[in-house]
């Protein structure tokens, strides 16, 4: 696993031709912590979702999960909670979800 997290000014497009994605990999896990608009609404601690399909087998290769800054709890005492819901959220990420249910073989 590798994370990199590229600067403003080194995000670059790819030329014509040249080959785009991540080698040797199943999936890429996109992760963020931001307070968005969807954080905002009700109790949301966190979501996610695939974010792209394979055209062969129409399995997820790529997916992304979002932690709502303001609902996470930093106390030693929830780390259980924080944990469940990190892992509930990949498993959104991977495509466990309703969305998915009718491309499972």
């Amino acid at each position: 696993m590798f994370i990199t997290i590229p600067q403003p000014s080194s995000r670059r497009f790819p030329e014509p031709g040249e080959v785009v994605g991540v080698e040797d990999t199943d999936f890429v896990l996109y992760v963020s912590a931001v307070e968005t608009e969807r954080c905002k609404r009700g109790l949301t601690v966190a979501y996610a979702s695939h974010c792209q399909q394979e055209s062969a087998l129409d399995r997820p290769v790529a997916g992304h999960a979002n932690f709502c800054p303001g609902e996470l709890s930093t106390k030693y005492r929830d780390l259980p909670s924080v944990l469940s819901t990190v892992k509930h959220e990949m498993l959104h990420a991977l495509g466990f979800s309703v969305s998915l249910f009718a491309f499972y073989r």
